[in-house]
């Protein structure tokens, strides 16, 4: 199993908190449009989750439009 690297969860999570100052959304919000998971966000912060790596290119196409 891959274990996600601190650093590429935390740049993840400071675009995914830019994105929500930058659009007015919530975490939630973000979670369910996004990601299709309300806690998606949350999770990340708690590091009660290893996204795959695919999921956080999820993240980083959404932040980046």
């Amino acid at each position: 199993m891959f274990v996600m690297s601190k650093d590429i969860r935390k740049i993840t999570l400071d675009a995914i908190c830019a994105h929500l100052k930058r659009a007015g959304q919530s975490k939630r919000d973000f979670g369910v449009t996004h990601m299709g998971d309300p806690y998606f966000v949350y999770r990340l912060e708690k590091r009660t989750t290893d996204p795959r790596l695919s999921t956080i290119q999820k993240a980083w196409d959404a932040v980046s439009r």
